[in-house]
Parts: structure tokens; sequence; C-alpha cells
């Protein structure tokens, strides 16, 4: 993974399918454990929900939250990254999995629970949320240095088994 490690003058994303074999063998890895977790946190064996992955969306990316330009200049605004939060007993998840924060950017989710508002990672560290209904935005702290912050954007679909016949249209939708 020390080929991760690079430092860039601006944002830059990189589609993880285009990365080597021993990378993606790693963001495997990775997404598994997080598939657990939300398989968990979220009951999904309880509630007759299935989870997949989106292995079509995730990226690697690296970014500079001193830059005046690029991808972190839009993501200090409140967003919400989809546009499909209308479509009910669907889900889709965007995980950011940390790999460094030099800066220490924290994500705001300001409608979620108490304790889970305000995200800081650390590296091997991941924070989840719904691409179509969750506001957030990322701030950098006051230091600055000429690191990059490096996360991996990885995601999945959870669907209602009642839902399977649209499911695959619904992962289409999203990518």
């Amino acid at each position: 993974m020390d080929n991760l490690h690079s430092n860039y003058n601006t944002t830059k994303h990189e589609w993880c399918y285009n990365l080597d074999e021993k990378t993606i063998q790693y963001i495997h890895t990775i997404k598994k454990t997080i598939k657990n977790y939300l398989k968990e946190k979220y009951f999904m064996k309880n509630t007759n929900h299935l989870i997949e992955n989106i292995d079509e969306m995730d990226e690697l990316y690296y970014s500079k939250p001193d830059n005046k330009i690029g991808s972190d200049s839009v993501f200090v605004t409140p967003h919400i990254d989809g546009f499909l939060g209308w479509i009910p007993f669907m889900r889709c998840w965007r995980c950011l999995y940390c790999i460094t924060n030099p800066n220490n950017t924290t994500t705001y989710f300001p409608l979620n629970s108490h304790g889970e508002t305000f995200i800081t990672l650390t590296p091997n560290n991941f924070i989840c949320h719904d691409y179509n209904r969750d506001l957030h935005w990322i701030e950098a702290s006051l230091k600055k240095n000429n690191e990059s912050r490096i996360v991996f954007k990885l995601h999945f679909y959870d669907y209602s088994r009642f839902m399977s016949f649209f499911s695959n249209m619904y992962k289409m939708f999203n990518i």
C-alpha cells in the first residue's frame, strides 16, 4: 500500500478498478469488513435486507484541503451526493476509508445522532453515509502541510428482499 502515499498539488480521483491487483485485493478485504459492519449496525438480517457491492463507483481520492481549486473547495458546502433519496426500501452507501488525514479534515453530518455529527477519520478507520439522503460537508483544520489526505470512497447498496426485482436497476442509476 506504499504506492498510495503520494502527494499531489491538486485533488486527484482514480477508479479503484484501474489500480494494481494487490491494491484491489486490499480494497476487497476492507469492503468485506465494512459490509459486515453495515449488516450488523442496521440489522439487515432481521429486516430482510440484502447488501451488495457497487465496485464500479469505488475510487481512490487524494485531496489537498488548502487548495483553492479542486473537489475539496466544493465539498465544504452542505450537500447530498446523490439524487435517489426518494426511492423507498433501498439505500446506496458511500463509505470513506481513511488512508491518511494529515490536516485533520472533519466531515459534518448535522442530522446524525449525538456523537456521530463530527467525524475526523484517522488511518484505517471509516464512516458510512447514505449517498442519496445524508446532508454533509467537510472542513479542514487550520494546520496545513504538504501532505495529501487520502481516502477510499467505497460503495454498497442495500434493499429489502421484496425489492430484488428493482435492485440492479437501482445500482445502475447510482453508478
